[in-house]
């Protein structure tokens, strides 16, 4: 891809990436804000896109169970959900948060990827895709990652919904095996914030280098 259509991608992404989220703030109808969707998606950026592989060097396959574990080397365990603050919605319901889990024989919930197109056999890098606790919470309606847009830093929360632009990550591969989470609305890594004795992931310019366990017994 030349230069020139490069920087056009990327300033019309941008564009839609604003409409997108003043959509959102305007309260605009599902129909609309999918409609917005799928005109960002029309604008990719050319990246070879390669099957990422979970500790056992297999290609990590669309609504398996896996765990989403640190770095070989690094501190603490998998990830899990966790209340931010001590605020409250009107059912009395937390706003819940992914965190990192401080053992490092914890591995923490199981995730699945849900990689467009809904009919990919493989979850490929510099790809789109949702990514979903697997867990029943009655205060949560979604375990759909997303990213709260009225914090600072911007930590990661339960309330997206399957292919709204807000909710899509990508991975690309950072080092030796190793993998990043990249928010694909605003381009930037999902990174460790240290918060007493919590390690809450959130956006930053930073990446936090994991790996993935096959959470099924084969």
């Amino acid at each position: 891809m030349s230069y020139n259509i490069i920087q056009i991608t990327l300033q019309a992404r941008g564009f839609l990436a604003f409409l997108y989220y003043l959509s959102v703030e305007l309260k605009a109808t599902q129909t609309i804000k999918e409609f917005l969707v799928s005109l960002f998606l029309l604008f990719p950026l050319s990246v070879e896109a390669i099957s990422v592989l979970d500790t056992d060097g297999k290609s990590l396959h669309p609504n398996h169970l896996y765990y989403v574990l640190p770095r070989e080397g690094s501190d603490g365990g998998g990830l899990t959900l966790w209340a931010l603050g001590s605020k409250k919605d009107e059912l009395g319901c937390s706003l819940l948060t992914v965190v990192q889990e401080g053992s490092e024989v914890d591995f923490g919930l199981q995730v699945i990827f849900l990689p467009v197109p809904d009919d990919a056999k493989f979850v490929n890098t510099s790809t789109n895709l949702n990514i979903q606790f697997i867990i029943e919470i009655i205060c949560l309606k979604s375990t759909i990652w997303q990213v709260n847009n009225t914090s600072e830093p911007q930590y990661l929360i339960f309330e997206g919904r399957k292919r709204e632009l807000g909710s899509y990550f990508k991975l690309e591969e950072y080092s030796g095996g190793d993998y990043e989470f990249i928010h694909y609305l605003t381009n930037r890594d999902v990174w460790l914030f240290l918060d007493g004795r919590k390690r809450w992931l959130g956006l930053d310019d930073d990446p936090f280098p994991v790996v993935f366990k096959n959470a099924t017994l084969n």
